[in-house]
């Protein structure tokens, strides 16, 4: 199935949507985004400047209290130091980025998500650690935050997608566990198994968290078998799930999303995906580039458009 075919309308049908209602408020917010990039550059040219100074006068004491009287302990208050003083650095210079960023959206995400169906966007919900960890994906994390949560529905199709990050943090140091998108889709036919599909580790997949009711699915196509390892407490409903082209629907979200792995999760009449990125995800906008520049809404309306085709193969929307 061509990706574009069943959504061509939906991309021509934006472009009117676009002009007569982002465009105006994108249009309105240049003069704020010029404001901001001359903080910006103020900020990174002070900076600039300065740092240099600071870090060989800072980085100068330390030293000769070290080497004069120091121990290892002097050594770790260093690199201590040194990267609080990056953390703030950083913080102060990308602060007009970020307030950039959050005008944008404060201005059109509600907008740009209503082109959809009956959304809504928040900073501060996300999706609930029980539902996470009831989906076997993700179980190592004491830390949780969110960026961008939209919630709403599809066609009738209830849904929640979510910019997500999980954080295993320790008494010294803390590692990613998960950075990325979590689309959460309500089924509107029941189903009684439970089937995870995570990354195929190879050799490592037995360190994969499964319950005793789990067993093995072992699926129909080996280019698939590559990528992914099956579990599931019925292996008919599971092959009856993940067929084929399901599979190469999961792949392909994976590819416009440029993200590192996909797994997801049936359980419960819902179906969880994480889809592990780097990138900085449903920014329309960028305070380096013209506010009416149509580069980063093309962008997010791919990445929206690839989340709701899940819906339309999954045939989610048929009773």
């Amino acid at each position: 199935m061509s990706e574009s075919d069943p959504f061509s309308h939906l991309r021509s049908d934006f472009e009117t949507y676009y002009n007569n209602k982002l465009w105006p408020k994108l249009f309105a917010i240049e003069e704020k985004r010029i404001k901001y990039l001359h903080r910006f550059w103020v900020l990174f040219i002070i900076v600039g400047m300065w740092l240099p100074a600071l870090l060989l006068w800072v980085g100068g004491e330390w030293l000769r209290h070290i080497f004069t009287e120091g121990s290892s302990k002097d050594v770790e208050g260093v690199l201590k130091l040194g990267a609080l003083i990056a953390s703030v650095i950083i913080a102060i210079v990308s602060s007009p980025i970020v307030s950039y960023k959050l005008a944008v959206k404060d201005t059109i995400i509600n907008d740009f998500i209503n082109f959809f169906g009956d959304f809504r966007h928040s900073l501060t919900r996300q999706i609930l650690d029980a539902t996470i960890k009831k989906s076997l994906l993700l179980n190592n994390y004491n830390r949780h935050d969110t960026d961008d949560y939209f919630y709403g529905t599809y066609k009738n199709v209830s849904m929640v997608i979510s910019e997500e990050k999980m954080i295993r943090k320790g008494n010294k140091n803390q590692s990613t566990v998960f950075k990325g998108i979590m689309v959460l889709l309500k089924f509107p036919k029941s189903f009684s198994g439970r089937t995870v599909v995570f990354k195929d580790w190879g050799h490592l997949n037995f360190l994969h968290t499964t319950d005793k009711n789990f067993e093995r699915v072992a699926l129909e196509d080996v280019v698939f078998e590559k990528e992914f390892e099956v579990y599931g407490t019925d292996q008919i409903e599971a092959r009856f799930l993940l067929t084929t082209a399901f599979m190469e629907r999961m792949l392909h979200v994976r590819e416009t999303f440029k993200g590192r792995k996909i797994q997801f999760s049936f359980f419960d009449n819902q179906l969880l995906i994480a889809i592990d990125t780097s990138k900085d995800m449903f920014e329309p906008a960028s305070l380096f580039k013209s506010s009416t520049d149509r580069r980063p809404v093309n962008d997010v309306l791919e990445q929206f458009i690839s989340i709701f085709a899940i819906v339309e193969f999954l045939k989610l929307t048929q009773q």
